[in-house]
């Protein structure tokens, strides 16, 4: 199992490199790579697929794109309920003033 970053980067091009293995999401250990060309991605709930450095570099790029573009969406999304949540308190402070009495003289 390679780091994300080693592979983004082209850190692990060498069979000897020594890195830090992530067990856990706040877990690493010291290890190194045995075989530089062939690599174990994690695709989420604990499964890993063999993969070779290429091929995990593109997978890697390819989850970073889908999570931006996903993230855009979803700040585009709040962006318009907050506007529609602003405009429908504008509403109903008006309605409230409105239906208020009037104080009297």
């Amino acid at each position: 199992m390679v780091d994300a970053a080693c592979v983004r980067d082209d850190k692990c091009t060498h069979a000897w490199k020594k890195m830090l293995v992530p067990l856990t999401a706040s877990l690493y250990v010291p290890g190194s790579l045995d075989d530089a060309e062939k690599i174990l991605v994690d695709v989420g709930t604990g499964y890993f697929i063999e993969k070779t450095m290429a091929q995990g570099k593109e997978y890697c790029e390819r989850k970073i794109n889908l999570l931006k573009s996903n993230f855009d969406e979803l700040l585009e999304m709040a962006t318009k309920k907050k506007t529609v949540a602003d405009e429908m308190g504008m509403l109903l402070q008006a309605k409230l003033r409105q239906a208020s009495p009037c104080p009297s003289s």
